[in-house]
């Protein structure tokens, strides 16, 4: 079974989305208090590979283009679906099989483009989900210490 590179670039960008990198340097920055921005540098430092890849926007890596630069893919896509013909124009299977394809293209990078709004939306409640798991229980416990505190200044007043 081959490697698939751009399928190591989708899965940098999502742990980046999600920040939980597992790349020294970049857990390191989080750490720090640092914000980490999801570009071609950080994503291919994450992925272990060249950034070149991206940069050139080499054919092959569209769909972590159309993530990494969606205004680009909204032109590319916007582009292709302006090319349609006119009325008065004939349509031949050609040109049909042309326009359908450049739409597919556009709908296509749109889909992804939602599906990874989504993916981000959900990692997010689900990392503030775990976040207010955290606080709940920890006012649980400052709680617990407090009626405790309170349990022993009444106690120490008694004798």
């Amino acid at each position: 079974m081959p490697h698939n590179v751009e399928d190591d670039f989708l899965a940098a960008y999502h742990r980046l989305a999600a920040g939980a990198p597992i790349h020294g340097k970049l857990r390191q920055r989080l750490i720090d208090g640092k914000t980490l921005d999801i570009n071609q540098s950080t994503v291919a430092l994450e992925a272990g590979h060249s950034r070149t890849l991206l940069s050139q926007r080499a054919p092959g890596y569209e769909r972590i283009c159309a993530l990494l630069f969606p205004a680009e893919a909204f032109e590319a896509g916007s582009k292709l679906a302006n090319q349609t013909p006119s009325q008065n124009e004939p349509q031949t299977a050609v040109g049909k099989i042309a326009r359908l394809t450049a739409d597919n293209l556009a709908l296509t990078a749109e889909r992804d483009m939602f599906a990874t709004r989504a993916a981000e939306a959900y990692l997010a409640i689900s990392l503030l989900r775990r976040d207010l798991s955290s606080l709940q229980s920890e006012l649980v416990r400052r709680t617990k210490i407090d009626q405790l505190d309170d349990t022993e200044d009444y106690v120490s007043s008694e004798q």
